[in-house]
């Protein structure tokens, strides 16, 4: 009877595994396009908000009670009173559960793909958090060991389970870590192109605007002067996402990181163009007041040299009245 249990409670067991697997790879295909979806154009859309969230709470009901299943079934092995075949049964899934992390992916260049990495993350801790009990339950019964291999092959459960523990809180640190930055430059990016974008429209306003007269041109050069003060101000809002970006460079692997690269090598063109409209909006501004300056004088002297025609020629019909009314 109780090799039947234990034989019951191992295949049992072995079958909760596999529907955690199979759910979290599951769960982990389903998250990529809800998530895209989220922070796409529909983000708005409640229908599909709320399917997402439907999506979650239904995974997160799974997992807890595949979990719950599982404390169960160990709970059975172990009260079979067989620690040896308890041991033969958790040996091989900390093997693979500590190869599975060791050979994780390191974060993604998309706030999406984090998302997703770190639900799988949660689901993976969850489910490693389900041996919790079969291991303080084996640890409790070391001592009642006597044979040497039996003692081996504990000690090499609890350094595994110990080592994948750590495994978990460095990987969840690190995701963790590469949301809240990626979350930072994402903000950071979104906020520049807004600017730079906002920014394009008013240089291509003052460039629509008729420079006929010296004041027009100086009021269109203080526009673009209050522009240029603005650009200077928000450099270091550039500054910052250039370094924010190599900093996250360093946590994730080299495609990921062209991929960052190609987010702000986007972003430094566009304000490296504006720069250049901006610089040549200026010159021809100023030309324009050059010139404009310019034919004001030459108009003010024409209009002087008219008077001045004027005024000689009332003086010599003068004259001659007077020469003549004399005679």
């Amino acid at each position: 009877k109780q090799w039947y249990q234990r034989r019951v409670a191992i295949t049992a067991g072995d079958f909760t595994d596999k529907v955690q697997d199979d759910g979290a790879d599951l769960f982990k295909d389903l998250m990529k396009p809800a998530q895209a979806l989220k922070s796409d154009l529909l983000q708005n859309d409640k229908y599909v908000t709320d399917k997402i969230a439907d999506l979650q709470k239904a995974y997160d009901n799974l997992q807890r009670a595949t979990g719950e299943r599982q404390e169960e079934l160990e709970k059975a092995m172990l009260d079979a009173q067989n620690v040896k075949d308890t041991m033969d049964y958790i040996l091989p899934w900390l093997v693979e559960a500590e190869e599975d992390l060791l050979k994780e992916e390191k974060p993604g260049a998309e706030l999406e793909t984090v998302l997703v990495q770190l639900e799988k993350q949660k689901a993976d801790q969850q489910q490693l958090q389900s041996h919790a009990n079969l291991i303080d339950s084996l640890r409790a019964q070391g001592d009642t060991l006597k044979d040497e291999a039996d003692k081996e092959q504990l000690q090499e459960i609890l350094a595994r389970w110990d080592h994948c523990k750590e495994l978990q809180d460095e990987r969840k640190e690190l995701l963790s870590t590469a949301h809240d930055r990626l979350q930072e430059l994402e903000e950071l990016a979104a906020d520049l192109n807004s600017f730079i974008t906002a920014s394009e429209g008013r240089v291509r306003d003052s460039n629509a605007q008729p420079l006929v007269t010296v004041d027009a041109v100086e009021g269109e050069l203080d526009k673009l002067k209050a522009l240029r003060d603005e650009i200077e101000k928000k450099s270091s809002d550039l500054e910052l996402l250039n370094n924010r970006g190599d900093d996250y460079k360093l946590l994730t692997d080299p495609v990921q990181a062209e991929l960052i690269d190609a987010k702000l090598n986007d972003i430094n063109a566009r304000w490296n163009n504006l720069l250049e409209h901006l610089n040549s909006s200026e010159f021809w501004a100023n030309d324009a007041t050059d010139r404009l300056t310019d034919l004001d004088r030459q108009q003010k002297l024409r209009q002087a040299y008219i008077e001045a025609q004027n005024n000689c020629d009332t003086d010599s019909g003068n004259v001659r009245f007077l020469v003549k009314a004399s005679l």
